[in-house]
């Protein structure tokens, strides 16, 4: 039976958990439909004053952008089994993040700010989330 979402989707169906209960996803300025817990529909939003695009970040599975990727601007508590400590470069599109070692935010972080990283801490990341809009 073929795979209705891939196994390196950010998706709940391959065990990744997204974080929702945020201080900065709710106070994130909206437009339309506000996200709830298993929302699967996308929500629209307006600029937060001074920001340039929507915060969203590009994961991958190699190092200078090769292999698998996802692209989301939610948190991730867990990136899922699949991407767990697979996460080995990334683009910043917009937005503050801060990568974590474990799970739920826990162990080494590190932040980063728009831009291109061709190279992270490699095959370590097991969660991630926006800190900054701007």
């Amino acid at each position: 039976m073929d795979r209705l979402v891939p196994v390196h989707a950010l998706n709940a169906a391959n065990g990744s958990m997204v974080d929702l209960q945020s201080p900065l996803i709710k106070s994130m300025p909206k437009k339309g439909k506000v996200f709830e817990q298993g929302d699967t529909t996308s929500a629209k939003f307006e600029m937060a004053e001074g920001c340039i695009r929507l915060p969203e970040i590009v994961i991958y599975e190699h190092a200078n952008w090769g292999g698998a990727s996802a692209q989301t601007s939610l948190n991730w508590n867990y990136v899922g089994d699949w991407w767990n400590d697979k996460i080995s470069s990334i683009v910043v599109l917009g937005g503050h993040w801060r990568l974590f070692e474990h799970t739920n935010f826990g162990g080494q972080s590190w932040d980063f700010a728009p831009g291109q990283y061709a190279q992270i801490p490699n095959d370590i990341v097991s969660s991630f989330k926006l800190i900054s809009f701007c």
